[in-house]
């Protein structure tokens, strides 16, 4: 086996033990108080309550509405918190999946080195694995950004990206302070750009689309349940 090859099974094996790492941490870990409120309000909307209608939230609801259906599921027994704990690795393994597509240009050492960085990073790796609507926003938006970034492009691509970043503005507001530039800069290449070369995005026209579709599916869900005018 060469060195290369080594110096892979090294970083998968690596990126196994702090994957398995960050599960144990999810499980055993302390919760936090946001941590309640967050779970809290998954638990009125399982019971048919709405955000903003029907209980006051400063935060936008995907995670909540993504987490509502696992105490269908399961009930409302106060230890059926650690299946959302649980639930939250599902965007760790995203965010993973996303660093990991956004490195690979750079080679499969640094493909795979990404996440393995990335995992064990502790302030990282403390706040993915609880219960925070942020957890989930980061892993929408690197999701969009992997989308972006894949050459060649596709619409089926670009519609995802622009899907997968409305999902992560409604995830959290704070999406607009450290993607709003990254917005402001897509926009104005694709403008710039138009009909000259390659844009970053690929498919603007179905970009925009899968944004589009993401804004009106809030904008439904709150003109039918009459958020806004509470």
């Amino acid at each position: 086996m060469t060195y290369a090859r080594w110096g892979r099974l090294g970083l998968a094996l690596a990126l196994l033990a702090l994957a398995l790492q960050a599960a144990r941490l999810a499980m055993h870990k302390g919760f936090s108080i946001d941590e309640f409120q967050y779970a809290h309000a998954a638990w009125l909307v399982s019971k048919g309550q709405v955000p903003y209608r029907d209980f006051f939230e400063v935060h936008f609801p995907l995670l909540y509405q993504g987490l509502a259906p696992l105490f269908w599921l399961m009930g409302d027994a106060p230890r059926d918190v650690l299946a959302l704990r649980l639930a939250m690795l599902v965007p760790l393994a995203g965010t993973c999946v996303s660093v990991a597509v956004l490195n690979r240009r750079e080679g499969r050492v640094s493909m795979w080195l990404a996440p393995v960085l990335l995992l064990a990073l502790t302030p990282f790796t403390r706040f993915a694995t609880e219960i925070r609507p942020d957890a989930l926003a980061c892993a929408l938006f690197l999701g969009g950004l992997a989308a972006v970034s894949v050459r060649p492009g596709t619409r089926t691509l670009g519609f995802v990206a622009g899907l997968l970043f409305a999902a992560a503005l409604w995830s959290s507001q704070k999406v607009l302070f450290y993607g709003g530039l990254v917005g402001v800069v897509l926009a104005v290449d694709i403008v710039w750009r138009r009909g000259r070369g390659a844009a970053l995005v690929a498919w603007p026209g179905a970009f925009l689309a899968g944004a589009g579709v993401g804004l009106a599916a809030v904008a439904a869900s709150l003109t039918v349940t009459g958020a806004p005018h509470s």
